[in-house]
């Protein structure tokens, strides 16, 4: 059976969009594993910032609490143990834009606050 595409409804064709997923303007939504509320590691091709997240944007990640970490020693032992060499906290929120992203991971232990 040949199908002519100009014979079809709009209708037929948002149920051919929603089989196929993200096609011509349709969009596919994944949720994230990141939740507010939440304090979470973010590894950027630059540097690692840390915070709680307070909101989630369309292409960034607002966060209080936040600081740079400038020396992590061990990365598995920074995200395990909770151990930071080196840190400076935010004066105010952050934001983390996502297209920067490297990785992520929760943070499972008090943030900092205070520089070293």
């Amino acid at each position: 059976m040949e199908l002519n595409i100009e014979e079809l409804s709009v209708k037929q064709i948002r149920e051919i969009a929603a089989l196929v997923g993200n096609v011509a303007g349709t969009q596919v939504s994944i949720e994230l594993p990141i939740k507010v509320g939440e304090a979470w590691v973010f590894r950027s091709v630059t540097m690692i910032n840390i915070g709680r997240v307070v909101a989630i944007g369309p292409d960034f990640f607002l966060l209080e609490e936040a600081g740079w970490v400038a020396d992590t020693e061990r990365y598995g032992e920074f995200l395990s143990k909770g151990l930071i060499r080196e840190f400076e906290p935010y004066p105010v929120r952050a934001v983390i834009w996502r297209g920067a992203l490297v990785d992520s991971a929760p943070w499972a232990h008090s943030l900092p606050r205070i520089a070293k």
